[in-house]
């Protein structure tokens, strides 16, 4: 996190005192952050967090702030799936540069709120896979499986952007680094700069989000964990059973900060 870590006074079941447990008060104010480069445990971090958050309150916009050399394609593709999944509208904002799967994160956003900062950068290219050693057979089957992700990522790009597949698939040949400027023109984004001012004004002065109100810290360990189970159905019903594959709900609920969804592993796109 950019920011130091608040605490709030939380009575633990079977504590005599409270003690003070850290909480991301950015997070619970829908204010995300991909800062870094794209790995399994970021994408599963954000994407895991929209869900929840979706849970809790469906209505307030989210805000994610994108400045990422890019990563993994799995993980990148989990948070575009959730931007495209949540209820409330997400703005993508890049600060500094969205290069190869931040890219795309960037583009999932909700059309008419993509945003990048005057001197962002943005930089899109195809999917790339290191070798190992194995079978060649294997190989093979590799290969045909970048070629559809590829496919993929062109179809999205194609769609968001309302360019042809040509244009995108050459733009995409070698790595091609845009102004805001040169990004809004190709349909990436949809605002520069100052054209956002009333977006990001609109954030900063919105209601702070109030911490677990309606939750009883004295409550008993059993109604905490029906409470727990109540967000995991949810989640299954939210996601048509997409989630599984998630372990740790008992954090979802005590920490908040930490939110596993899909482990999920794929070699890079940059």
């Amino acid at each position: 996190m950019p920011v130091g870590v608040p605490k709030v006074p939380f009575l633990i079941p079977g504590d005599e005192e409270a003690t003070w447990v850290d909480l991301y008060r950015l997070y619970r104010e829908r204010v995300l952050f991909v800062g870094q480069e794209i790995d399994n445990e970021l994408g599963n971090q954000v994407a895991g967090l929209m869900l929840y958050l979706d849970i809790e309150d469906p209505d307030p916009e989210y805000y994610l702030f994108i400045n990422s050399p890019g990563g993994l394609i799995v993980p990148g593709i989990s948070i575009f799936d959730a931007i495209q999944v949540v209820t409330a509208d997400v703005h993508t904002i890049c600060m500094g540069i969205a290069a190869s799967m931040a890219s795309f994160i960037l583009l999932g956003g909700t059309q008419t709120k993509r945003i990048a900062l005057p001197h962002a950068r943005v930089m899109i290219h195809q999917p790339v896979s290191s070798f190992f050693r194995t079978e060649t057979g294997e190989f093979i089957g590799d290969s045909d499986e970048l070629l559809a992700i590829r496919k993929s990522i062109v179809g999205v790009y194609v769609q968001r952007t309302g360019k042809s597949i040509k244009t995108i698939s050459e733009d995409m040949e070698r790595d091609g680094f845009m102004s805001a400027t040169k990004a809004k023109t190709h349909g990436i984004i949809d605002l520069i700069g100052d054209e956002a001012y009333h977006i990001l004004t609109k954030m900063l002065q919105r209601p702070r989000a109030r911490f677990f109100e309606n939750v009883d810290y004295h409550a008993s360990p059993k109604r905490m964990l029906g409470r727990r189970d109540q967000i995991y159905e949810e989640l299954v019903r939210k996601t048509k059973g997409v989630t599984s594959t998630i372990t740790n709900l008992d954090s979802i609920f005590y920490h908040s900060s930490t939110v596993p969804i899909v482990s999920s592993s794929k070699r890079g796109y940059g």
